[in-house]
C-alpha cells in the first residue's frame, strides 16, 4: 500500500520530527562552506525547505521547533554552542510563520488565492527572521546599519526567498499539500519555469563574469566583483518579486475566467444529483468565454427540464400510489365482507336491531307471566 503524504500524524511523530532537526542541523553545518557569492558570511541554505515544510503540513509550532533546535544543533556541530543564539531565534521565526496559515483556514493548496497567502507567509518567515537575526547581530557587533542591511541581509532575504519559491512547489505538490487542478497547475507552472531560467541565467551571467575578470589585470578586481554579483543578487530579487507577482495574476486570471465558473457548475451538478437544485441554484453566466458560457447554459436548461420531469413524476407518482392503496382498501374490504364469518355477524347484527324495534333492548324475549 502506498505511503499518504496527507495523514499529518506521519509528520507529527516524535521519532521523525527528531530526524528532521537532525538532518536540518547537519546541512546547516555542511552548507555553511557554501558561502553566497558577493556577500560575505551569508551561505546558501536550501535546507530551510525542511522546517517550513513541517511548518506547512504539521502546523508552526513544529515548524518552529525544527528551525529552533535545528540551528542550535548545526552550531553544535560546527564549534559555536551558544554564540548565535539570535540565528537559532530567527530560524524558529522562518519555520513558525508559514504554518500560521493554519489559522486562517488553510490546510491545503486547491486554488490560487490559497497558493499566494502561502508564499506570502513563507516570505514573511523569512523576511521578520533574517531582520530580527540581522538586527541583534548588528548591535551585538557595533555595525553600521545600512552595511549589514544593504550587504547582508538583502543577499540573504532574498537566496532563502530565492530557494524556498524554486523548491517549494514541486515539493507541497509531491506531499499532495498542492493539489494540481486547472486553476493552481497555471500558477505553478509560471512559478517553477520562470525561476528555472532565472536559475539558469543567474548561473550563466555568474560564470561568465568570473571568467572575464580572471583575465583582466585590476588590481582590486575581486572588490569589484563582488560589488558586481551584489547587484545582480539585487535585480534577482526584483525579478523574484515580478515573478511571484505574475504568476499569482495569471493564476487569478484563470481562477475567476474558468475555475469559479466550473466550481459552480460542480456544486449545482452535486444539488442535482441530490435531488435539492431549484431555479435559485442556476450557474451564473459567463461574458466573454464561448465554451464555458454556452456549457453552462446547457446544464441550467438540463437541470431545469431535468426538474421539471422530476416534479411531474414525482405527481404522476403520488396518485399511482394513491389509486393503488384505494384498490387495496377495496379488495380488502371486500375480502372481508365475502367470508362466512362476515355474513353470519351480518345476520345476528340485523336480528338484534330487529328484536330491539319489538321492544327486546338486550336482544332476549321477555319470559312469559306464570298464571
Amino acid at each position: 500500500m502506498v505511503f499518504s503524504f496527507r495523514q499529518r500524524d506521519f509528520f507529527r511523530n516524535p521519532v521523525i520530527i527528531l530526524a528532521a532537526l537532525l538532518i536540518y542541523g547537519e546541512l546547516n553545518k555542511l552548507m555553511s562552506g557554501f558561502l553566497l557569492p558577493g556577500a560575505e558570511f551569508i551561505s546558501i541554505r536550501p535546507q530551510l525547505i525542511i522546517p517550513v515544510t513541517f511548518s506547512l503540513l504539521a502546523g508552526p509550532w513544529i515548524g518552529g521547533l525544527i528551525g529552533l533546535t535545528g540551528n542550535l544543533f548545526g552550531d553544535m556541530l560546527s564549534g559555536f554552542h551558544l554564540q548565535f543564539w539570535h540565528w537559532s531565534i530567527a530560524n524558529f521565526l522562518i519555520g513558525f510563520i508559514p504554518g500560521l496559515v493554519h489559522w486562517i483556514g488553510i490546510r491545503e493548496i486547491r486554488r490560487v488565492n490559497d497558493f499566494g497567502l502561502v508564499l506570502l507567509f513563507i516570505f514573511m518567515g523569512n523576511l521578520v527572521g533574517m531582520f530580527l537575526g540581522f538586527l541583534v547581530h548588528m548591535l551585538l557587533n557595533n555595525m553600521s546599519f545600512s552595511t549589514v542591511m544593504l550587504s547582508w541581509y538583502l543577499p540573504a532575504l532574498i537566496s532563502n526567498t530565492y530557494l524556498l519559491m524554486l523548491l517549494m512547489p514541486p515539493v507541497l505538490a509531491l506531499l499532495h499539500f498542492l493539489k494540481l487542478n486547472i486553476e493552481t497547475r497555471s500558477m505553478f507552472f509560471v512559478l517553477f519555469f520562470s525561476m528555472a531560467i532565472v536559475t539558469l541565467l543567474s548561473v550563466v551571467f555568474l560564470i561568465s563574469e568570473s571568467q572575464v575578470f580572471a583575465k583582466t589585470m585590476i588590481s582590486d578586481k575581486k572588490e569589484i566583483l563582488q560589488k558586481m554579483i551584489l547587484t545582480h543578487f539585487h535585480w534577482i530579487g526584483m525579478l523574484l518579486i515580478l515573478i511571484v507577482i505574475a504568476a499569482g495574476s495569471i493564476g487569478y486570471y484563470f481562477s475567476r475566467k474558468y475555475m469559479h465558473p466550473l466550481y459552480q457548475l460542480a456544486e449545482a451538478s452535486n444539488k442535482l444529483k441530490s435531488g435539492n437544485w431549484d431555479k435559485t441554484d442556476m450557474v451564473d453566466p459567463v461574458k466573454n468565454s464561448d465554451f464555458i458560457g454556452n456549457l453552462i447554459g446547457v446544464f441550467n436548461e438540463m437541470a431545469a427540464e431535468i426538474r421539471a420531469r422530476e416534479m411531474k413524476m414525482k405527481n404522476t407518482i403520488r396518485e399511482l400510489e394513491l389509486r393503488i392503496d384505494k384498490t387495496r382498501e377495496d379488495r380488502i374490504l371486500s375480502e372481508i365482507t365475502e367470508t362466512d364469518f362476515f355474513r353470519d355477524l351480518e345476520k345476528k347484527s340485523a336480528e338484534l336491531r330487529r328484536m330491539k324495534r319489538k321492544g327486546f333492548p338486550n336482544g332476549k324475549k321477555r319470559p312469559e307471566k306464570i298464571s
